[in-house]
């Protein structure tokens, strides 16, 4: 669960990442929607005032016992603070939500729950990725070490975890982007492993109806809403 967990929450990091002007914000497919950052504390500034995320994923699992890599589908949702939907589509059905102190999985085989309360592992996975979501730099720079780069209209951010319990399981993490926001990012396990998750249909400017968050987060079920 735990390495589930630190792949999904990265996945789910990732789409909120775009780069406009949260406060006027244009239509997804006009060039002027992005703008390419200039520095990190831009990027978290504007990761702060993100209303809500929906974005379609497809994401490749390199694992060294396997001769092919695993390719998954679905569609992420995060809902600042702290609630996030991860529902996968292809190759099986299958939901990870996060709401608070509550975490629930669901697939085709069954389902697990973890009270994030009382599970410390489990916070701490948690509370570490959270941080990036709510685009407080100085808390970002505490827990991870991070490294902003700019090539020509191409954006990288490069974060190492501090935290040992998370040090143990991720090497680093990459996401990288351009004038259009987020579109690739690679976790880089300590064991070598490495997951690449690629981003569409981006929406950043989405505000969620209360219909809406109690279909997404009021239960897990392997079917995406």
């Amino acid at each position: 669960m735990i390495r589930l967990l630190a792949t999904a929450l990265v996945a789910l990091l990732a789409p909120s990442i775009a780069i406009g002007d949260s406060e006027t914000p244009s239509p997804l497919n006009s060039p002027a929607a992005f703008e390419r950052p200039t520095s990190l504390a831009e990027l978290m500034r504007v990761m702060a005032n993100t209303p809500g995320v929906a974005a379609e994923f497809t994401e490749t699992k390199h694992i060294s016992l396997l001769e092919a890599p695993l390719v998954t589908t679905g569609t992420l949702y995060f809902m600042p603070p702290d609630r996030m939907a991860r529902y996968t589509t292809h190759p099986s059905k299958s939901a990870l939500i996060i709401d608070g102190d509550r975490l629930v999985f669901d697939d085709e085989a069954g389902g697990d729950r973890i009270d994030l309360a009382a599970n410390t592992i489990a916070r701490v996975f948690v509370d570490n990725f959270i941080v990036l979501f709510n685009g407080d730099l100085a808390e970002l720079e505490r827990r991870y070490d991070p490294t902003f780069t700019i090539d020509a209209d191409q954006w990288s951010l490069a974060l190492v975890p501090r935290a040992a319990v998370l040090a143990k399981m991720i090497d680093s993490i990459t996401l990288r982007g351009d004038g259009g926001g987020m579109r690739s990012m690679v976790l880089r396990e300590a064991g070598g492993d490495s997951t690449e998750t690629r981003f569409d249909s981006l929406d950043t400017t989405r505000r969620f109806t209360d219909s809406e968050l109690n279909r997404l987060l009021r239960r897990a079920e392997p079917t995406p809403p």
